[in-house]
């Protein structure tokens, strides 16, 4: 990650919400993923989300990497997740993982533009920072 420019890592879609099948996946040892939310969002100008990871992850032995979601930003969300145990994790699709907690942003404030927008995991190669 530059100055200038960006480029992520390639990353595979290992399993995916179905809201009528139940779907888990299995959290291996020591292993970092990215995982995409249900939920969108749609932020207005005055308010940020900061999310909290349920304290029954920490109680499993799983972080959840979390950020905020800046005034205007609009689609799905991203977090980190890694397995801190020595076996794997069962987590189903769609179980509850983290609070959200919403501020309001008092003044002026410029929306979210950047490239994320829209809910985008990873660039395709490498990228212009906006």
């Amino acid at each position: 990650m530059g100055v200038e420019e960006r480029e992520t890592p390639a990353m595979e879609e290992i399993v995916s919400y179905s809201s009528d099948k139940n779907n888990s996946v299995s959290l291996e040892p020591n292993v970092y993923y990215v995982m995409k939310t249900i939920e969108k969002v749609n932020t207005p100008n005055d308010v940020a989300i900061l999310f909290r990871p349920r304290s029954t992850l920490y109680r499993s032995g799983i972080a959840l990497f979390t950020g905020n979601v800046s005034p205007g930003y609009i689609g799905e969300l991203n977090f980190g997740i890694m397995n801190l145990r020595n076996e794997s994790f069962v987590l189903e699709m769609g179980a509850r993982v983290c609070h959200a907690m919403f501020y309001q942003v008092v003044g002026e404030t410029a929306a979210y533009r950047g490239q994320w927008q829209g809910g985008r995991t990873t660039t395709d190669g490498k990228e212009k920072q906006v």
